[in-house]
């Protein structure tokens, strides 16, 4: 949402109606605020054009209030995390399965007394602990340089099963090729 606009009836004594037009936008829209007073100006000055009147019968009060500021660790911590999460799931999982291969590891998953998914779980746990220190992070960067997180820790524990479904996700696409 741009702005809020609310017309304000003044009392006056004679029979001519007038306005105030008060416009309120946050800081975080720019200068949005700017081009609606524009809009509404000239909106009315093509109604007083139709009906012949040269009196202006509304005054704009353009108000900011101020917004949330975002500065660039906003933008740049959650792509840092993203691709180092990515790239760690996909190659992470894809070397060391590749490094099983070869060293025929995996020809001894057929004879281990432990079931193939028992192994492939661990693995992807043993993974996901270290993908999820990885996320912590952001508790780092919200505490120590002021990261923008909405409702605070409260919505670091949101984004934590949202993480563990992502990396199991990408794990799995990755095992099963």
């Amino acid at each position: 949402m741009a702005a809020v606009i609310q017309f304000n009836k003044l009392p006056t004594g004679d029979s001519v109606q007038r306005f105030q037009v008060v416009v309120k936008s946050s800081e975080a829209s720019g200068g949005a605020v700017y081009q609606i007073v524009k809009l509404i100006d000239y909106q009315a000055l093509k109604v007083e054009l139709a009906d012949a009147k040269l009196q202006r019968e509304y005054i704009i009060v353009p108000e900011m209030i101020p917004g949330k500021k975002y500065r660039s660790i906003d933008f740049i911590l959650p792509g840092m995390i993203g691709f180092s999460v990515l790239f760690a799931t996909l190659f992470g999982i894809a070397f060391l399965f590749f490094s099983l291969r070869e060293q025929l590891v995996l020809k001894r998953f057929y004879a281990s007394p432990v079931s193939r998914i028992n192994i492939l779980v661990g693995i992807g746990f043993s993974r996901l602990f270290y993908q999820i220190i990885n996320v912590v992070i952001i508790l780092f960067g919200h505490y120590v340089m002021k990261f923008t997180l909405i409702n605070g820790a409260v919505t670091f524990f949101e984004m934590l099963p949202l993480f563990i479904v992502y990396a199991f996700s990408v794990d799995g696409r990755r095992i099963n090729h």
